[in-house]
């Protein structure tokens, strides 16, 4: 849906936990990766899923369209083969998952480690949860643009290089708000992600 957005002119940008994958570079313009994610499990502390193991016969949630669902898929062996049915349930957004876990219809929900503890830290109760590394692989979020749009992917990449070169970054680790930038292809990790 965002990428025919894109297409037909009714954004410009699609920026907020964009992730770049081949299949969507065939349709969709980025820009150099600003951002290193992993996909987590989120469970409630009380569950004691510890592991993806330990969703054997459990209910899973997973955002359709989103890079869990294709690594879900893409490697099944790390978690689908445990989940209930070896399928998933379907969720239009990461909000509508965790209502569910909260609800206890669902005993997991695979979600990009960046959102899951920004919510989970914004929780009344942080401790109630559990975020459990699965091992996919890692992935880098991207600004996504039309692939025409040439002279806008220049300025945004210059725009992160000069984050870096004017110090901006460096102050942005000192302060604990990146962990991880480096130059030329500038990627930053959140605090507080693992």
């Amino acid at each position: 849906m965002k990428e025919t957005e894109l297409k037909n002119q009714t954004i410009d940008l699609i920026w907020n936990g964009y992730t770049k994958t081949p299949e969507r570079a065939k349709k969709v313009g980025f820009s150099a990766p600003y951002l290193v994610n992993h996909q987590v499990l989120v469970t409630k502390a009380n569950q004691n899923i510890t592991s993806a193991a330990k969703m054997r016969g459990k209910t899973l949630g997973v955002q359709t369209g989103s890079s869990g669902a294709s690594d879900l898929d893409g490697s099944p062996q790390l978690l689908k083969r445990y989940i209930k049915n070896q399928s998933p349930v379907l969720y239009d957004t990461f909000n509508n998952g965790l209502i569910d876990l909260n609800a206890g219809r669902i005993q997991g929900l695979l979600m990009d480690e960046i959102y899951a503890r920004y919510y989970i830290a914004h929780e009344p109760n942080p401790e109630s949860y559990r975020v459990v590394s699965v091992n996919f692989p890692s992935e880098h979020f991207a600004v996504g643009m039309r692939k025409s749009d040439k002279v806008l992917k220049s300025k945004i990449d210059a725009a992160f290089e000069a984050l870096e070169k004017d110090g901006t970054m460096a102050k942005l680790q000192k302060n604990g708000l990146v962990t991880r930038c480096r130059s030329n292809n500038v990627e930053l990790k959140a605090k507080g992600i693992g």
